[in-house]
């Protein structure tokens, strides 16, 4: 095996993208006493890359033990992943390997000596009717009664209400709301069937069931909904003085209130946006941007898959404004951002993977030589 098959494999097992034939191949590779040198001379490699002191111990066969462990080899996940170019595909391997070995360094104590400034994960607050606040994470299984006799059931990382036949009550009255910290994303289905992600700093508002009339619900923060088409029953999306009518469809929502500005972009089906008493009917591919103060409803030609990177696990920037890929890992990474330099007109090109040590995805992007990064004291530092 070369070496540079190895960092392929490697980065596969990380994104958990190993099809079958390439998980044998590495649990294979892994077994075979003769890899092992090659083996040391990629996390060689990597303790050079990230400029990890000499004297420093690389636990090689200890990491390759915690890989050939690792429960994902059992579930084999698989995502769907973005056709990268050659430094932004090498970047996410090298950046890859590196959250393995830091996670590693982390689970024994002894890791390099600078902060940790670790990913968001699967964590949100449910809020009842009641005003009843329930925690929830990735992990465990559990039945709660949100009233109105129905019940939702809470696990891996995700909240499923079931579905039961609809009643005359006062459900519609009674609201739900599912809120993610900074650091957090989550999952959840509707009692009507339609499906949410949660990004970071996130909030959905809905009813327990919402009964025979229009389904409301209120948004902030960023947002992804699949919804369940229900004839005669119009879905309608609330966010600032914003509201989209949703006609059968799938669609990201970013609403953040520091960024000062409400965009929907439509993946498919179709959706009207209504805004100060202007309307603007939308196609697939296309993102309509409102001020959240006053302003004209812009519409314009997009890649969706930026829009949806963050569901897939990913950041994507497409000559995005530097202050704005800042705000996104601030807000994934629960991190403050300071400027030593002014980003203004400074943009960012590339596709990194959400789930590395933040140390590496800054290393990643200062490949694209728009500026420099230090962490000090627990914050990022952007600098010429």
């Amino acid at each position: 095996m070369t070496k540079e098959r190895l960092f392929y494999l490697l980065h596969r097992y990380m994104q958990y993208q190993l099809s079958t034939d390439e998980e044998r191949e590495l649990m294979a590779y892994m077994d075979n006493e003769e890899s092992q040198q090659l083996l040391d001379d990629v996390m060689a490699e990597l303790g050079e890359t990230f400029e990890v002191p000499p004297d420093y111990p690389i636990p090689t066969k200890e990491m390759f033990e915690e890989i050939k462990h690792d429960h994902r080899f059992r579930i084999n996940k698989q995502r769907g992943i973005r056709k990268l170019n050659t430094w932004q595909s090498f970047a996410l391997v090298i950046s890859g390997i590196a959250a393995i070995w830091l996670f590693l360094f982390i689970k024994t104590g002894s890791r390099p000596d600078h902060p940790v400034i670790l990913p968001g994960k699967k964590t949100a607050v449910l809020t009842l009717a009641n005003g009843e606040k329930v925690s929830l994470e990735a992990e465990g299984h559990k039945l709660i009664s949100v009233g109105g006799g129905r019940q939702i059931q809470v696990s891996d990382g995700k909240v499923v209400y079931q579905q039961g036949e609809k009643t005359l009550s006062l459900d519609a009255e009674m609201e739900n709301t599912v809120a993610t910290p900074l650091g957090g994303e989550y999952q959840l289905i509707l009692p009507d069937g339609t499906k949410v992600w949660l990004n970071a700093a996130s909030s959905i508002r809905y009813p327990v069931d919402f009964g025979h009339g229009a389904r409301k619900v209120t948004i902030s923060g960023e947002v992804y909904l699949e919804v369940a088409q229900q004839k005669n029953q119009p879905f309608y999306v609330r966010t600032g003085n914003t509201q989209i009518e949703v006609l059968g469809t799938k669609f990201n929502v970013s609403a953040y209130q520091e960024d000062q500005e409400v965009r929907t972009t439509l993946v498919e089906g179709r959706v009207n946006v209504l805004a100060y008493g202007r309307e603007q009917l939308l196609k697939p591919g296309q993102q309509a941007t409102v001020n959240q103060k006053n302003g004209p409803i812009r519409v314009a030609e997009v890649d969706v898959e930026d829009a949806l990177a963050w569901r897939n696990g990913y950041f994507s920037f497409s000559n995005e404004p530097l202050e704005q890929v800042m705000k996104k890992i601030s807000r994934w990474y629960n991190v403050e951002v300071e400027y030593a330099m002014d980003p203004a007109n400074k943009r960012l090109e590339g596709t990194v993977s959400r789930m590395e040590d933040i140390h590496d995805l800054l290393k990643v992007l200062e490949l694209t030589k728009t500026a420099h990064f230090k962490i000090k004291e627990g914050r990022i530092i952007v600098m010429n």
